[in-house]
């Protein structure tokens, strides 16, 4: 019988690693201060550009691996029939899709919002660097 517990065995610490990261990424709403001077303003953006681009790329890093390992979870199910079968689809029921596929799910969205905010803050450092120019 093929088993999925080595899949499970991995799953565990992505699963982690992605449910820490949705804990800790920040919001990103207000980057900048009207108040500020345009020198701090455009280190602000700066800083933003290089801090969302790491949280993206942490997010798909992190998702690319879960959902290979769900891939090869599919995998092996289609090995299985029967009783065997039965087993694996109760345990990818529990850990899938009552765990890390909303997890994943919860990250692309995430993922979305922190793509529309880099491209503001591009546009922003465009208008702020062409006006000095």
């Amino acid at each position: 019988m093929t088993s999925s517990g080595t899949i499970r065995r991995l799953l565990g610490p992505m699963r982690a690693t992605l449910r820490r990261q949705l804990e800790q990424i920040p919001d990103f709403t207000s980057i900048v201060n009207p108040e500020d001077t345009q020198e701090t303003v455009l280190k602000s953006l700066q800083d933003a550009r290089y801090q969302i681009a790491l949280w993206l790329h942490k997010l798909n890093n992190s998702t690319s691996e879960i959902r290979a390992k769900d891939k090869e979870w599919a995998e092996v199910l289609e090995t299985l029939s029967g009783d065997d079968l039965s087993k694996e689809e109760e345990n990818y029921l529990v850990v899938a899709e009552q765990d890390y596929i909303p997890m994943v799910t919860q990250a692309d969205e995430k993922i979305s919002y922190l793509t529309v905010r880099l491209q503001e803050v591009n546009d922003h450092l465009a208008l702020i660097t062409s006006a000095v120019a």
